[in-house]
């Protein structure tokens, strides 16, 4: 009997080593992340694994998952599907449609990659190099010369307009209208500084012409101011010796008797003299 029972246990212990495992699978909640509108693919991506962790397979619910975690701006320019949802395959429509509206196409962002780079002070051709390394292969040749004359001169832009050849040959064109445009500056710059110059130079001398002829103003007018003291003082010293009518002195003319003073040659003293001889 016990070894029946032995033989039992024995037996179903082997058994429950036969049988194969099953892997348990554990449901999680679908965590859909806020749209990205700079990559939707990714986000797909995202959600997508979010799904399969849940285990969601059915159209309908996916679907329903993306239109409830996009914001209603979004959704509102794919209205037409929302408002009328087709009867099959409508995550992926929704999904398809998302990603257009929102993925620049490589040109778009080669327009936008490219579109910053500026030419400065640098030379047409090396400004295309670095275009031509930065867009790679995914540049088209058009496109990358469009980029290019973009950033040219416009007076650049208009020679080089009129001229055909390799995008290579306009840029080496490019550089000798470059240097001549810098030459052109330079002689306008030298130009523009000598005219100055000598405008300056034309208003310093007048300058000095009129300090020049205002100092000899006024030296003439020292001149004459000196002149006319002079003879003021000649006369009064002439008429203070000169003398009057009668033949008097000055003294014998204004004081007569009084006067204590005598200038020859002087009347007063010979007719005085007379008189007192006749007296």
């Amino acid at each position: 009997m016990e070894n029946e029972n032995t033989n039992a246990n024995a037996n179903n212990s082997s058994n429950s080593n036969n049988y194969p495992a099953f892997a348990t699978v554990n449901r999680v909640t679908v965590k859909v992340p806020p749209f990205w509108k700079s990559d939707p693919a990714i986000w797909f991506a995202q959600v997508e694994a979010q799904f399969h962790l849940g285990g969601i397979t059915n159209d309908l619910t996916k679907y329903n998952h993306i239109v409830g975690a996009v914001d209603t701006e979004i959704l509102s320019q794919v209205s037409d599907i929302i408002q009328k949802p087709p009867d099959t395959d409508r995550y992926n429509t929704l999904k398809n449609r998302l990603i257009e509206l929102f993925t620049d196409s490589q040109e778009s962002k080669l327009r936008r990659l490219l579109g910053d780079m500026r030419l400065g002070d640098k030379r047409p051709s090396m400004l295309l190099n670095e275009m031509q390394r930065l867009g790679g292969m995914a540049c088209s040749t058009q496109l990358l010369k469009t980029l290019w004359l973009q950033q040219l001169p416009v007076t650049t832009q208009s020679c080089l307009t009129m001229s055909t050849g390799t995008i290579e040959e306009l840029a080496r064109l490019a550089d000798k209208i470059s240097e001549i445009d810098q030459q052109r500056m330079i002689v306008n710059t030298v130009s523009e500084s000598t005219t100055e110059i000598l405008k300056t130079l034309v208003k310093e001398v007048n300058e000095l012409k009129v300090a020049a002829n205002r100092n000899d103003n006024r030296s003439r007018s020292l001149s004459t101011s000196k002149t006319s003291r002079s003879r003021s003082v000649s006369r009064a010293r002439y008429g203070k010796w000169r003398m009057g009518e009668n033949g008097y002195c000055f003294y014998h003319d204004n004081f007569g008797k009084k006067a204590r003073k005598c200038v020859d040659p002087c009347e007063y003293t010979i007719s005085k003299g007379n008189q007192h001889e006749g007296n």
